[in-house]
């Protein structure tokens, strides 16, 4: 992935590096989002602070 985007970059190549910026910026909120849902289950403390704020 990183040596499309370089490539991209060098070949002034704008869908390839909007295209793999993209995908890197949802890998990122993906990974993300699926650590909040872990973490939540890890440890019952979140989850519990949680339903009191709401």
């Amino acid at each position: 992935m990183g040596t499309w985007l370089f490539n991209g970059i060098r070949q002034l190549d704008y869908p390839m590096i909007q295209g793999s910026t993209l995908i890197i910026a949802m890998m990122v909120l993906i990974a993300n989002f699926i650590l909040d849902m872990v973490y939540g289950l890890i440890d019952p403390r979140i989850k519990a602070a949680q339903t009191e704020e709401g």
